[in-house]
Order: structure tokens, then C-alpha cells, then sequence
């Protein structure tokens, strides 16, 4: 910082003398100021100052500068120069062309350094852009993982899935309400034998997402438990742009069965996403970095949020660690019930159809399903006990599998057993984990 502070007093300094009208100036040294602020600061001291008379030295480390002079005063100057070889240093005159030599052509300097053709540079410049833009595509994956989003904790999953490491027997899939809801060390001490269960709720996980991590499950698994509220069948989204870029960066790629049944399930909607190349997937992944300011924004500002364990948590990863205060529960409450309400008759059949397909996976090889439905806030609830027609007959349907168990606890929890709207509290956690490994151990 003194160095640069140095060079710009030295250019003040040289500016009041050629203010002045001296013949002949010495311009600040390039060490001190042409390394720390750059050429544009000379450029524009000769460009605006250099009087008729005047005749401005430039001493410096290379050619470089005085060719930038030159260029600056293209049609008006003459370019000199003089070497000193014990101090490797190179002095540059500019001089003033008179009015009857203007016409002339300026003076070629034959310097390796010096690019006369704007085209050139064009060139040059188009790429490096290329060269950038060609880097930061084929860094995507990585610089991906770096940025922390929502669907960070994908990654951590996907590669479990790829190792095996832990050797998982129970898999718990579905949103936030299972991550805040099964505890997976309760879950393995609660069952015989302790066998090892993992959370692999995400946030906001579909019932797409869910199918997508079922194609690799571990063969150390036998039991898998998906949560899915009611209004899962509902809406019409399909296979979410944002969240299947996430799956492909973090290193999932579909199989032939994945893509047959999301491509007959959802047509043309999925199979677009399925079928963008890896040079769009990796440009359209740049949504995470710009994401960067909003997440540091949320790690700084939430500090009722366990982000850090939401994401890499494989056991309970519950995100929440304080509970609303009670006028933000109730407009919490009060939306909650909006949207319940407008899901109710959104019933989706393509959706109905997946739960099928999920279950049909999920129990191939012998494997075991229990589809749990989370308990409800009472507040919630009130009034809308009995599920939408096509979501009971959706279930029903689902019970006739001989390896697929349901599990209702929408009326399990109080109101105080929720930290917010929907998602349950550590001690309603352990009351749901309870419930699920009863149903474990006694499926009916």
C-alpha cells in the first residue's frame, strides 16, 4: 500500500510539472507504479498534457510503456528509445511532430510486443473468453459441490450409494418432514439386531427424486421407508430442471428402466430433461454459483438453522432448532392450510402411477416398503381428516403388495410436537421413529 500510495504522489508530481510547461520530464518508475496501478494512469498524463513544446521520458523496465505512449499519441509523436544494459532499464522519448510532418505516417516500432491490427487483438481477446468460458464448463462439477444449495445434501447420498460405505439395511427416503421426523440411530437401537438405517430425506424431495435414488440402492439394503404426505399426489410438476442438474453434477446418470418409466409416465416434459446434453447440463448448473451470495446470506442471518448437519448428516439430519414464536406459527399455520387446501383436488394420476412404479422397485429382490403418511399439525388438520377419494384408493391399491406395509400417523403428534407448520420436533421425532419401528418390527 505505501508503494502505491508512493506512485500516485509521484504522478501528481508529474502532472503539476508538465502542467508547468518542463521541457523534459522523468515519469514515476514502473516498479513502484506501472506494477500496482497500471498504464491507463501514464496514458492519460501524455494524452492530456504533453504540450507542443514538451518532450515527456518514460523510464521503465521494458519497451511496453513507451509503445502504449506511442499508440496513445499515434499521427503526433516520435518514439526513441535507449537502452542502459547495467541497470536494464529502457528510457523512452516522445516528441511532438511538427504540423508539417503530420501527414506522415508514424514511425513502425519492430517490437514482438506490439499488436498494431485491432483485428488481433479481437482475436486475442474472443479467446481468452473462450478459453474461460471453456475451463469453467469442464470445472463445473467440481465448482458445483463447492457451492452450498439446497440440494447440496444429494451429494452425500449419491455417494453412499456409489460405496456402500455405511453398510445400510433401512433407508429412509422422502422431504424435510422426514429429515426433521426418523431418526436413524433411534431406528437401529430400536429394532433387533441393530441393523443400520440411514436418512435419506432431502429437501423438498419428489416422489421423482425418490425414484431417481431407488435406481442405485445398495445391496446391503432390505427395508426401505418412504414418507409421503397426502398432497405428494398432488400438483403436476414432473422431473424438476434444477433438481436433475443437481443429480447429473453430483454424478447420477439415468438407466434404461429409469428413463423408460418417467419418459411413459410424464412424456415429452421429462424427456426433454433427460435428453439435454452434458455441455447444457453443465452451462444451466450455473444457477448454484449464483446462488453463493443468497446461501452465505442465509448461514449468516438463520442462526436457528443447523445447515451444516441438514446437509451432511446421514442419521437425523433435522435442520430446525427452535421452535416459531406464536404469531409467526400462526400465519405459518394459516398458509399451511391455504395450500392443503388448494392441493386437495390437485390429485395427479401420473403421480399415482410413479408411487406404483416406486413401490414395484423399491420391493425388487425381496426388499421391503413401509409408506408412512407424517403426522399432521392439528391446527392443520382441523376439518380435513379423511384423505382426498383418489389418494385412498391410490393407497388401498398399494396394500395389496404382500411386501408393502402402510403406516398413518397423521393424528400421532399435538400441536406442540411441531417446531413449525408441519415438521415435527425432536421430541415428536422420537414418537414418530418409535411408530415406524414398531411397524417394522410387526408388518401387517
Amino acid at each position: 500500500m505505501a508503494r502505491l500510495l508512493g506512485g500516485c504522489q509521484r504522478a501528481t508530481t508529474t502532472w503539476r510539472q508538465l502542467r508547468s510547461g518542463a521541457e523534459v520530464v522523468s515519469l514515476p518508475s514502473s516498479t513502484a507504479l506501472c506494477e500496482r496501478i497500471g498504464f491507463p494512469i501514464y496514458d492519460q498524463i501524455i494524452r492530456n498534457v504533453a504540450g507542443p513544446n514538451g518532450v515527456a521520458v518514460a523510464q521503465g523496465r521494458s519497451l511496453l510503456q513507451g509503445i502504449l505512449y506511442s499508440r496513445v499519441l499515434r499521427g503526433r509523436t516520435r518514439l526513441g528509445e535507449a537502452r542502459d544494459p547495467s541497470e536494464r532499464k529502457v528510457a523512452v522519448a516522445i516528441t511532438p511532430v511538427r504540423a508539417s510532418e503530420s501527414a506522415a505516417p508514424p514511425p513502425r516500432v519492430s517490437a514482438p510486443l506490439v499488436a498494431g491490427q485491432p483485428g488481433r487483438r479481437a482475436a486475442a481477446l474472443l479467446g481468452a473468453l473462450l478459453l474461460g468460458a471453456g475451463t469453467a464448463l469442464a470445472a463445473m462439477p467440481a465448482l458445483f459441490r463447492l457451492a452450498p444449495t439446497d440440494l447440496s445434501r444429494l451429494d452425500g447420498l449419491l455417494a453412499v450409494e456409489r460405496s456402500g460405505e455405511p453398510q445400510a439395511a433401512i433407508l429412509v427416503l422422502g422431504n424435510s418432514i422426514a429429515m426433521c421426523g426418523v431418526d436413524g440411530h433411534q431406528l437401529t437401537n430400536d429394532l433387533s439386531g441393530a441393523p443400520v438405517a440411514l436418512n435419506f430425506a432431502s429437501p423438498g424431495q419428489t416422489l421423482v427424486d425418490s425414484y431417481l435414488l431407488l435406481q442405485d440402492v445398495p445391496r446391503s439394503v432390505d427395508t426401505l421407508v418412504l414418507v409421503m404426505p397426502a398432497e405428494g399426489l398432488a400438483g403436476s410438476e414432473s422431473l424438476s430442471l434444477q433438481a436433475y442438474i443437481a443429480f447429473y453434477m453430483f454424478g447420477f446418470r439415468p438407466d434404461a428402466e429409469t428413463r423408460r418409466t418417467l419418459d411413459s409416465l410424464f412424456g415429452r416434459s421429462v424427456q426433454d430433461v433427460l435428453d439435454a446434453s452434458d455441455l447444457e447440463l453443465r452451462f444451466r448448473a450455473r444457477w448454484a454459483l449464483r446462488e453463493l451470495v443468497d446461501s452465505a446470506a442465509r448461514r449468516l442471518l438463520r442462526k436457528d438453522l443447523a445447515l451444516e448437519r441438514a446437509t451432511s448428516d446421514l442419521y437425523f439430519p433435522q435442520p430446525y432448532t427452535e421452535r416459531l414464536a406464536p404469531e409467526k406459527m400462526r400465519r405459518a399455520v394459516e398458509q399451511q392450510i391455504a395450500m392443503s387446501g388448494r392441493l386437495r383436488g390437485d390429485f395427479d394420476p401420473a403421480k399415482a402411477k410413479l408411487l406404483g412404479q416406486i413401490a414395484e422397485r423399491a420391493t425388487a429382490g425381496g426388499r421391503r416398503l413401509l409408506l408412512v403418511l407424517p403426522p399432521v399439525n392439528p391446527a392443520v388438520r382441523a376439518g380435513r381428516e379423511a384423505l382426498p377419494e383418489p389418494v385412498a384408493a391410490t393407497l388401498a391399491h398399494l396394500r395389496e403388495s404382500p411386501r408393502v406395509a402402510m403406516l398413518d400417523l397423521r393424528r400421532l403428534l399435538g400441536e406442540a410436537d411441531f417446531i413449525d407448520a408441519v415438521h415435527p420436533t425432536g421430541e415428536g421425532a422420537e414418537r414418530i421413529t418409535a411408530a415406524v419401528a414398531e411397524a417394522l418390527r410387526n408388518p401387517s
